[in-house]
C-alpha cells in the first residue's frame, strides 16, 4: 500500500511539472516584413572626362546605372537558411526589395551592375560570399554593400541602403587618325578577375576581352576615347592591356600593348598613344592614373 500511495505522488508531481513546462513555454517569433530600399549611391557618378572628387548621397539613383540587383540575407544563427532576392529592370518596384524574417541578426550583401551575375549557391556564411560573370567576358560597372548589419525586433524594418562604386577602370585613348576601313578594337586584359570574394579581396584571375564597333563617324578622326571596367585591383601581379584594331574583312591593321601595375577601385587608369600609324610594329601605350571619376590614374603607348 505504502509503494502504491510513493508512486501515486510520483506520478502526480511528474504530471504537474510537465503542465507547468507547457505554460511558460516561449511564444512562435512572429516574422516581421523587412524593405530595403537600394537607391543612392555613396560617390557622385559623372561623366569620365570631368575631373573632381564630389560625393553625394541624394544625387545619383542606382537605377540610371544597373539592371541588375542582388541581395543576398545570411541568418547569423544558421548556415543553411540563407534568401537571395534578385531585381531586374522588368522587376516591379525595381530598387526595392521586401521580405519578412523572423526576429534576430543578419549579414546583408547588396549588389547592382548592368551585366547578369553569378552568386555562388554553395555559399553558406557571409565570409565565403562571391561574385562572378555569369554572360559577359568583361566586366560592366559594379556596385556594392557587404556585409551589412540588420537587426529584426518585434516591429517592423526599413533601411535605406546606398552603395559604392567596386570597380576601376582602364580608358583608352588612340591619339591618332582612325583609318576609314577600319571596322573594330578589341581590348584584351590579361589579369583581370572572373570572380571575386568580398571577405577576403580574393580574386580568381582571367583574361578579359571587350570589342567596340567603329562606326562612320569614328573613321578619319583621331582622339577616339574607349572604356573597360576591370575589378582585379590587388596589384600582386601587373595587368597587360592589349590593344587590337581589326579591318571590315576581320584582317589585323595594328596592334599595341602596355602593363599596369595596379589597378584601382572607383578609379580609371588612363593609356593613350598611336595604333595605327606603325602597324603591326612592337610598341607600347603611355599610361596614367587620374581624378576622373571620383579618383583617377595615367600611362602612353
Amino acid at each position: 500500500m505504502k509503494n502504491f500511495y510513493l508512486l501515486f505522488c510520483l506520478s502526480a508531481l511528474f504530471l504537474g511539472c510537465k503542465k507547468q513546462h507547457t505554460e511558460f513555454a516561449p511564444a512562435e517569433l512572429k516574422p516581421q516584413a523587412v524593405t530595403f530600399s537600394v537607391s543612392h549611391l555613396l560617390q557622385t557618378v559623372e561623366p569620365f572626362g570631368k575631373a573632381g572628387n564630389t560625393i553625394s548621397v541624394e544625387k545619383d539613383s542606382i537605377k540610371k546605372y544597373a539592371k541588375y540587383l542582388y541581395c543576398r540575407i545570411f541568418p547569423q544563427n544558421s548556415r543553411y537558411n540563407y534568401i537571395t532576392l534578385v531585381q531586374t529592370p522588368d522587376s516591379a518596384g525595381f530598387g526595392t526589395f521586401r521580405t519578412k524574417l523572423t526576429p534576430g541578426t543578419y549579414s546583408v550583401c547588396f549588389v547592382a551592375s548592368n551585366q547578369k551575375l553569378d552568386l555562388d549557391q554553395s555559399v553558406r556564411r557571409v565570409s565565403e560570399f562571391r561574385i562572378g560573370r555569369a554572360e559577359l567576358s568583361y566586366w560592366e560597372d559594379l556596385f556594392s554593400l557587404y556585409n551589412y548589419q540588420l537587426v529584426v525586433g518585434d516591429q517592423t524594418v526599413h533601411a535605406d541602403i546606398k552603395l559604392s562604386r567596386t570597380v576601376g577602370a582602364i580608358e583608352l585613348n588612340l591619339e591618332d587618325t582612325i583609318p576609314q576601313d577600319a571596322a573594330k578594337i578589341i581590348l584584351t586584359v590579361s589579369g583581370d578577375a572572373s570572380a571575386y570574394y568580398f571577405f577576403h579581396r580574393v580574386f580568381e584571375t582571367a583574361t578579359s576581352v571587350k570589342e567596340f564597333e567603329l562606326t562612320e563617324s569614328d573613321k578619319g578622326k583621331a582622339g577616339r576615347k574607349f572604356l573597360m571596367h576591370v575589378l582585379n585591383f590587388d596589384g600582386y601581379e601587373p595587368i597587360n592591356v592589349n590593344v587590337k584594331g581589326y579591318d571590315t574583312k576581320n584582317n589585323l591593321l595594328a596592334e599595341r600593348s602596355v602593363d599596369i601595375q595596379r589597378i584601382y577601385m572607383n578609379k580609371k587608369t588612363l593609356i593613350s598613344g598611336a595604333l595605327f600609324k606603325a602597324p603591326l610594329s612592337a610598341g607600347s601605350f603611355s599610361r596614367s592614373t587620374k581624378n576622373e571619376w571620383i579618383n583617377s590614374t595615367g600611362n602612353k603607348f
